[in-house]
């Protein structure tokens, strides 16, 4: 059916001619297309065909011979769910794995500042058909090969010491910092609101006498530079 209207479209049929109604006009003969089909289902000659399946054993048989393109019991007999699934070579996978990524996630320290640690690598041994003792080359083959991961290890070593390094630096900074957050926190809960409302009043006090003295004085300042003006 999908093929039928897939060359209907293709030769410019247009959408009407080459849809669901035109396939079941053409050859099916409901010249209503799907409305008329679905009304002879719901009716007796629906009925009948259901109960023709049921008589038969189509319906619950085991075939599914439309996923391989071909009619329920066409010309290909029935085709079960092995059938319509080819077959698939190789060992199927026993479990998920999950891709390695050596690389660390950048952690976020004070002042929202990155701490970036070093890349710790893994440690491959090899096959170990490669440690083979019973030649010379074998033998100088595994001392090589002691060699290099030796050094790897000491590599490695060296950049667990330096993020551990660079970790407690930041813990050591950490601390510092909830040291000094606690003490801030404690001389403000120690904080006398009484006592500071007294001495911010008095400082007020104080600050508007010396105000008002100032005027005072510049007003005196005045009165007598007018005396001594008219004095002479």
């Amino acid at each position: 059916m999908t093929e039928w209207m897939r060359d209907q479209f293709k030769s410019n049929s247009g959408a009407s001619n080459s849809g669901l109604n035109a396939y079941m006009n053409t050859f099916l003969g409901y010249t209503g297309g799907n409305d008329d089909f679905l009304a002879d289902f719901k009716g007796t000659n629906g009925q009948n065909f259901v109960k023709g399946l049921v008589t038969s054993g189509k319906l619950f048989n085991d075939d599914t011979g439309s996923i391989r393109g071909s009619d329920a019991l066409g010309m290909d007999g029935i085709v079960n769910e092995q059938d319509s699934v080819p077959d698939a070579t190789g060992d199927p996978a026993s479990k998920y794995t999950e891709p390695e990524d050596d690389s660390p996630n950048p952690i976020i320290v004070a002042d929202g500042k990155t701490l970036t640690l070093n890349t710790i690598g893994t440690l491959n041994f090899g096959d170990s058909s490669t440690y083979d003792l019973t030649s010379e080359s074998g033998a100088q083959l595994v001392v090589s090969r002691v060699e290099e991961l030796l050094g790897v290890i000491a590599s490695n070593l060296g950049k667990i010491g330096s993020n551990m390094n660079a970790i407690e630096t930041q813990t050591n900074l950490l601390s510092v910092r909830q040291t000094g957050m606690a003490n801030k926190l404690a001389n403000i809960k120690g904080v006398s609101i009484s006592d500071e409302l007294h001495d911010l009043s008095a400082s007020k006090i104080l600050i508007d006498a010396n105000f008002s003295m100032r005027a005072q004085a510049l007003n005196i300042q005045k009165d007598v530079s007018l005396i001594l003006l008219s004095a002479a």
